[in-house]
């Protein structure tokens, strides 16, 4: 059976300006933001990398070839991320990922302010 994988928020992070500009730590966070994906693929990973989505980042984006090529594996951690927004300016929020018990596919993701 064949995985559809999507990935817009990959897709936006590596190819939209107003995103990168969005994140002082762009380089750390693009790169990790690869190494989550490829944890969560876990054992689909090999559809993963054959996904249209995947090969379209890759012809599209150096900096996801390069992050992809890396191979880096890495599990989802609460932490604080920080945004260079345009209007308000730097603004920090501890950014958590919940999943019910009884659906564990399913995330949603909590920005919360920092103090």
């Amino acid at each position: 059976m064949s995985t559809v994988i999507r990935s817009p928020s990959a897709w936006l992070v590596f190819t939209d300006p107003y995103v990168r500009d969005l994140l002082p730590d762009w380089e750390v966070t693009s790169r990790r933001f690869v190494a989550e994906f490829r944890a969560e693929a876990g054992p689909r990973l090999g559809d993963l990398a054959a996904s249209p989505a995947i090969q379209r980042l890759l012809a599209t984006s150096a900096a996801f070839r390069t992050a992809w090529q890396d191979h880096h594996i890495e599990g989802f951690a609460s932490r604080v991320r920080v945004f260079d927004h345009p209007i308000t300016g730097t603004r920090q929020f501890e950014h958590h990922r919940l999943a019910p018990a009884d659906h564990p596919d399913l995330h949603v993701v909590i920005y919360t302010p920092s103090c």
